[in-house]
């Protein structure tokens, strides 16, 4: 049952293609943040806002949590649309965008975690 359902899940060109994307999101996540961050420093900046400044500190390697978690989201909503496509088409659509939102929402701390600690 769950490899017809896997079956019906990619033959959807959207949902195919969503899983695409927050895979390809996620990985070159992953690689930007191994490329260009500085090698590993004793602190590392991880949250500014604009009226305190940088107001969240820690470890070179918490960095890698963003990703972490984007991955966490990516899998986990992928799974659930997944299980629920069979029944519930629409849900398994909003499951899937709304992996590749978080994966592009991510992507862009990333960009900004590069030029806080660059």
């Amino acid at each position: 049952m769950l490899f017809q359902t896997l079956r019906f899940f990619f033959k959807d060109l959207f949902l195919s293609l969503s899983l695409g994307a927050a895979i390809l999101l996620n990985l070159g996540m992953w690689i930007f943040l191994f490329v260009v961050m500085p090698a590993p420093m004793t602190q590392a900046f991880l949250h500014s806002t604009v009226y305190f400044g940088i107001d969240w500190t820690g470890a070179w390697y918490q960095i890698f949590f963003f990703p972490l978690a984007g991955m966490a989201v990516g899998i986990g909503n992928n799974i659930l649309a997944t299980i629920t496509y069979k029944n519930y088409h629409i849900l398994a659509y909003f499951l899937a965008s709304t992996a590749v939102t978080f994966q592009i929402i991510l992507f862009g701390e990333a960009l900004f975690l590069w030029r806080l600690n660059g």
